[in-house]
């Protein structure tokens, strides 16, 4: 009835294709979906076999009575016609282009490729599996688990950028299943699945490894991104299973990127996906040990989005805003006050952006930096005041923010 239902156009294929799943068991699917994606499903691949080397019959005749095909022999015999002998030689020209003409027929594009490479089914197979997924009971959510994260974990680490950014959107997937069997749901305002997360915890160390030498490596615009996202989300659930050392090292790779990468779009995708997410997780002691290295990244990307395009980079001084807000309020708090002067006037400057959603959040920013930052933040709002030269619409800023101390009242 379940096959009848997926032929018939007016049924819900999707639902239809969760009852046939259900009813052969998801874990059996998932042993079959490996081998499967990985060429191991009875289907033989045609490969090339190694270059033979042809057999040449030489006769024995005296005047190789001295030679290494009949060393040891009597003349008496050499000078009789011997029966023929096998003897190893090399290919000749042309019989070897006569077998590289054959064999090129079985060859595939690229010997290195793997089999989800040379056909595609075997990869999309997998990934509508895992997007069907419902969320599975312990026993049975570790046993497909087990399964389907070396199928991730062969898709992120390929060198194919659109592999990897399907490896990472699949792993996301996985973090972000709902606790509910609707799974058309927005990933992002549901919950995720402890039972789902909790069947990846054993995994959590071997796939921080791998997402780390994939970002290390990784360039992509579109897959890099995501397989921050992908990492981030890691640390945020398994924290008590990775050490802070991994989570600083994840960070500190991330901020050289941002400061060894000059294009903007690019920038702000990490920034959010990536450095944002480890920043807010930070302890205290850890803020104040990376200091220095967020400070030196993220206020160059400031100043340059500022200068260079400022009506442009309206994502990117956004980004960078809530990075710092995040960082000083939540990690970095107690050196804030040593550092007052180069974030009020950063948070300044980009108060007068054209923007209304930049300008808000630069208020909004500047606002946390004067609480937080103590004296050295009241010397730069009185150098603004005092000095006539600045522009108006900055010195009323200032004038609101150190009047007053609720966010609420400044617009």
């Amino acid at each position: 009835n379940i096959l009848r239902k997926l032929h018939s156009n007016d049924s819900d294929n999707e639902s239809c294709l969760r009852g046939l799943c259900q009813m052969v068991g998801y874990q059996e699917i998932a042993k079959s979906m490996r081998s499967h994606f990985f060429g191991r499903d009875g289907i033989k691949e045609e490969r090339v076999e190694k270059k033979k080397r042809l057999v040449t019959q030489i006769p024995r005749k005296k005047t190789l009575s001295t030679g290494p095909f009949l060393l040891g022999r009597d003349e008496k015999d050499s000078t009789s016609e011997e029966p023929l002998i096998s003897v190893h030689t090399s290919i000749p020209t042309t019989n070897a282009a006569i077998l590289q003409k054959e064999t090129n027929q079985f060859r595939p594009n690229n010997m290195e490729a793997k089999p989800f490479q040379l056909h595609r089914s075997r990869l999309f197979t997998a990934l509508h599996f895992i997007r069907i997924l419902p969320p599975l009971q312990q026993k049975e959510a570790n046993a497909t688990m087990n399964e389907l994260v070396p199928l991730v974990l062969t898709m992120v680490d390929s060198t194919n950028s659109a592999a990897i950014a399907l490896g990472a959107t699949t792993l996301i997937r996985l973090f972000l299943m709902e606790g509910t069997n609707n799974s058309n749901c927005d990933p992002t305002t549901e919950t995720s699945s402890k039972t789902t997360s909790n069947a990846l915890e054993p995994h959590a160390e071997q796939l921080h490894q791998v997402l780390s030498l994939v970002i290390q490596s990784c360039r992509d615009r579109v897959a890099l991104p995501l397989v921050c996202l992908a990492q981030s989300l890691i640390f945020e659930n398994y924290s008590h299973t990775l050490s802070r050392a991994s989570r600083r090292s994840s960070l500190l790779t991330l901020l050289n990127i941002c400061r060894k990468n000059r294009h903007q779009d690019f920038v702000t995708k990490v920034l959010v996906t990536g450095v944002a997410p480890l920043i807010s997780q930070l302890q205290p002691a850890e803020g104040v040990e990376m200091t220095q290295m967020v400070l030196s990244t993220i206020l160059p990307l400031l100043q340059e989005a500022i200068t260079t395009s400022p009506n442009n980079a309206e994502t990117t001084v956004m980004a960078a805003l809530a990075c710092l807000v995040s960082f000083f309020s939540n990690a970095a708090y107690p050196v804030a006050p040593r550092h007052g002067g180069k974030l009020m006037s950063a948070c300044l400057a980009c108060c007068m952006n054209k923007s209304r959603n930049v300008a808000a959040l630069a208020i909004h920013a500047t606002m946390t930096m004067y609480s937080i930052c103590g004296p050295r933040a009241q010397t730069v709002l009185d150098h603004i005041l005092n000095e006539e030269s600045y522009d108006s619409d900055l010195r009323d800023v200032c004038q609101n923010i150190q009047k007053s101390q609720d966010f609420s009242t400044i617009s």
